[in-house]
């Protein structure tokens, strides 16, 4: 066991550091969401304020934070990278002590090997924005990491006044960035500290109610500290619109009505998405019940001394046959079921006094943070952050509990979790396997020095324009439509309005007669139309399905430059980039 105790840890440095060679030149997307996540900091950076000059929909935490690393190191990929795998880092280490704490070394192991060699760097999507190297958005990923951060404060030191003062802090962090995230968390610690408030003998109610007021307190402090922090990035009005945007764009468009999000969630086709996760649970199941038969078999006929060749051919077996891929989505389908049916359990066992309340809360983080993709399990996409917790929790309760239950019902404890572990091994392997499959069509580059990255077809034409905006006075101002704010960020070229990326969910937000308003006010010197297909929000292309009256004005006051690649917004493009300046007169 002592051995065992630094094996590990060792062994997970290695999967990590062996996932992050192959990720590291990868990503972002060229095009889609990581604009937003250089422009944004570096612009406040330079002295523009977040919410007033900049449109941003999200809390003000990340984008402060990175503005900060960017004073001090100078705008860079590089840099973003550099603080995202301590992010990452962050993460890992928190799942292994609270894996660890909770069910063991076993489930340590097998929740934070499979995050770092399945999960963290992986890229499921052509899009390389969704993992934790090159998230498509920061909130996401520095809200779960505070998350997991705060709910093991809450099991390090439950019924402790410092677990209070904790989470509280952690909370004004959490809320300062994503709001799905700070309503998971939310939720979790109003179980962790509300629940010892109704229960148990009055001195023990007194002292929850202490440890809530410490809550309280914390999140008090930890509202001021972010202020003050955003304040010096951006000044007090932002500081103050940062607690505040996120759920006025929240409450003031119906952007989760857009079909995009439905199909993310999965109800675009309710009845679909039940059948899968009905066939997912009945595969599960089923797979349950083979490796619990074999274990009694196993034990049955004293076959114990052979578990050392079982752990060599499971290895092999699922080296060279990783599961395929739909396999792969029928395990995954019903984790947000097998989450509450664990939810259900701990809460029994919470409320008969054998269990304490910080699983019961962790369990309750996993399952809120499922809502945005109830109905389609997958760890592709959001679900890289969303859904990652309820799998890790799977995963655990596949070390601990399932092998304590084969071995109560008379089998071997020890082959039913090497084929667990086989199972979890397998899913990563087809993970990763598809990783590798979709960096081979990112051969190009784009970028230099600290901003190189890998691109896809799209980087000829690009590069093209990239070369000829960096060509032209640093004072011209630049809007690139419909989605392409990363061309901004290379050429070192502001936009001469707030908005920063024009596809139907910005439109929806911040209303298009808005935004062209804010064009005729300040003009750019240059639009760029820049071809994008988007649909999966039903309005396949910007000038004819969407963003009509923005496009009007972009043609009726702009003229054409130059063209690489294919027109862009014509059916038959793979991918074009049009230049235009403004008309004389206008």
């Amino acid at each position: 066991m002592g051995r065992a105790i630094h094996a590990v840890p060792a062994a997970l440095i290695l999967i990590g550091c062996a996932a992050l060679v192959g990720a590291w030149p990868q990503g972002p997307d060229l095009q889609v969401d990581f604009g937003r996540e250089l422009y944004l900091p570096w612009r406040v950076a330079q002295g523009e304020r977040l919410y007033l000059d900049l449109a941003h929909w999200s809390g003000a935490l990340s984008v402060s934070w990175h503005a900060l690393l960017f004073r001090t190191f100078g705008a860079s990929l590089v840099v973003v990278k550099l603080s995202n795998l301590v992010v990452c880092g962050a993460i890992a280490v928190t799942v292994y002590a609270t894996a660890k704490r909770l069910a063991g070394l076993a489930a340590a192991f097998a929740t934070t090997g499979f995050f770092l060699g399945a999960v963290a760097f992986a890229q499921l999507l052509p899009l390389a924005n969704y993992d934790y190297l090159t998230p498509y958005t920061h909130e996401l990923t520095h809200g779960l990491a505070l998350s997991l951060a705060g709910l093991f404060a809450m099991t390090r030191f439950e019924g402790d006044a410092r677990a209070g003062w904790l989470c509280g802090l952690i909370l004004a962090a959490v809320a300062a960035t994503k709001i799905e995230v700070m309503a998971a968390y939310g939720a979790a610690i109003a179980v962790g500290f509300g629940w010892p408030c109704v229960r148990g003998e009055a001195a023990e109610r007194a002292e929850a109610f202490r440890n809530l007021r410490s809550l309280l307190a914390g999140f008090a402090i930890g509202v001021l500290a972010i202020s003050f922090f955003v304040s010096l990035q951006s000044g007090f009005e932002a500081a103050l619109r940062g607690w505040v945007e996120p759920w006025r764009v929240l409450a003031g468009s119906s952007v989760s009505t857009l079909s995009f999000y439905r199909h993310v969630m999965g109800t675009l086709d309710p009845l679909a998405s039940l059948l899968t996760i009905f066939w997912g649970a009945l595969a599960v199941t089923a797979l349950l019940f083979v490796i619990a038969s074999l274990a009694v078999a196993w034990q049955r006929f004293g076959l114990e001394r052979g578990t050392p060749l079982v752990i060599v051919a499971a290895v092999v077996a699922t080296w060279l046959w990783p599961l395929p891929v739909p396999w792969t989505q029928s395990l995954l389908a019903p984790v947000a079921l097998m989450v509450l049916v664990l939810l259900v359990r701990s809460i029994r066992e919470t409320v008969s006094g054998r269990e304490n309340g910080a699983q019961t809360a962790i369990l309750v983080f996993a399952l809120a943070l499922t809502a945005k993709m109830a109905f389609n399990a997958r760890l592709a996409h959001y679900g890289f952050a969303l859904y990652l917790p309820a799998v890790l929790v799977c995963i655990a309760w596949l070390a601990t509990s399932f092998p304590a239950i084969v071995e109560r019902r008379g089998g071997s404890a020890r082959l039913a979790r090497v084929l667990g572990f086989a199972v979890v091994l397998s899913l990563g392997w087809s993970l990763h396997g598809q990783t590798d499959r979709l960096r081979d069509v990112r051969s190009a580059s784009v970028g230099q020095g600290g901003d190189l990255m890998r691109a896809d077809h799209r980087a000829t034409a690009f590069n093209e324009a990239l070369a000829h905006l960096e060509s032209l006075p640093t004072d011209t101002t630049v809007a690139v439509l419909p989605e392409g704010v990363m061309l901004n960020y290379l050429a070192r070229r502001k936009t001469s309005t707030p908005y920063i990326n024009y596809m139907p969910p910005e439109l929806e937000m911040y209303g298009e007669q808005a935004i062209v308003a804010a064009f005729r006010e300040s003009p750019p010197d240059v639009i760029v139309l820049m071809h994008k297909r988007a649909g999966l929000y039903g309005t396949p292309f910007f000038g004819r399905d969407y963003g009509r009256a923005l496009y009007g004005f972009a043609t009726a006051n702009y003229r054409t430059v130059e063209t690489w690649g294919g027109v862009p917004f014509d059916p038959s493009t793979r991918f074009g980039v049009r230049i235009m300046v403004r008309k004389e007169g206008s």
